[in-house]
Formats: structure tokens, C-alpha cells, sequence
């Protein structure tokens, strides 16, 4: 399976650039959206990987960029509320 990948980032390409770039589109998709790259970089180079490799490389880039929780909705209602009742 090819991977567009930008190895100094250690961020796969979007699906787009995958697609562009001749990655494959559903390597990109085993990883989370807020890891892509959106855009072209010096260091995006396309790799061959096997499936291994590549739930490696996804474990690597979730230990290198811990995703942040976003606030949703739900728990900016909770806030209101809570604010409200004092």
C-alpha cells in the first residue's frame, strides 16, 4: 500500500494529495483527519508500506501529536447551565 507521508512533519497528505500524488486513499484514511496535511510540503514523499508498517506509522504519529479534546456543544450547554444556576 503507498502512502504520501511527510516524514519531517510525521503527517500523512490528505486524501486529495494522496490521490494527486499516488498514494493511497485508504491509508490516509486509517489515521485521523486532524493529522493531515492539506497541502504540499518539501518533505511529502510517497512510501511503500505494508499493513504493519503502516498501523506502526499510525501508532507513531497518535504518540507523536496527542489530539487536544474539543469542547463540543453538548459541554458548552453544561457550562451555561451551570453558570445560570448561580
Amino acid at each position: 500500500m503507498k502512502i504520501v507521508f511527510d516524514v519531517d512533519e510525521m503527517k500523512p497528505a490528505c486524501i486529495l494529495l494522496q490521490i494527486i500524488m499516488g498514494g493511497d486513499q485508504q491509508a490516509a484514511h486509517r489515521f485521523n483527519p486532524q493529522y493531515w496535511l492539506v497541502h504540499p510540503t518539501p518533505g511529502m514523499k510517497g512510501f511503500d508500506l505494508n499493513e504493519d508498517q503502516l498501523d506502526q506509522l499510525v501508532k507513531k504519529v497518535e504518540e507523536r501529536h496527542p489530539l487536544k479534546r474539543m469542547k463540543t456543544w453538548r459541554s458548552l450547554d453544561q457550562k451555561v447551565e451551570q453558570t445560570n444556576e448561580k
